[in-house]
């Protein structure tokens, strides 16, 4: 676990370089956070049953991405509620690919080329306000 928060720091600073100055823990909690975003929003794009992922984030990631990736993101340092959903129109084109393709590696091949990105990650809602 060691060589993996090191090298974890070491990619962070090459790729947010104006986080440079804060400690390795924070930099390991802004990986992980970002981590479990990207997860939450795009993973498992065919699995229709995780249509609503709640998670709670030491960072207002969804708030620094809105601003461009700017300040740095320990400037967001505040508890946030996440909802990841998947839309209804997602769903019915997922839906309609699954009934065409079946289920199988080759559905998710013929989903990325064939569908729009936008329907490819789920939509994020700030649960924090309802």
């Amino acid at each position: 676990m060691e060589s993996y928060n090191s090298a974890a720091t070491e990619l962070l600073q090459i790729l947010l370089p104006q986080e440079a100055h804060i400690c390795q823990q924070k930099l390991i909690c802004s990986i992980d956070n970002l981590r479990r975003f990207c997860i939450a929003k795009g993973l498992e794009v065919t699995d229709l049953s995780k249509d609503d992922i709640r998670d709670e984030f030491s960072y207002d990631i969804l708030t620094w991405v809105v601003d461009g990736f700017e300040p740095a993101i320990s400037s967001y340092k505040r508890k946030t509620k996440l909802r990841f959903v998947i839309t209804e129109k997602h769903k019915r084109i997922l839906c309609d690919l699954i009934s065409y393709y079946g289920v199988s590696d080759d559905l998710k091949g013929k989903i990325l080329v064939r569908v729009s990105p936008e329907y490819l990650v789920k939509k994020v809602i700030n649960a924090n306000f309802g």
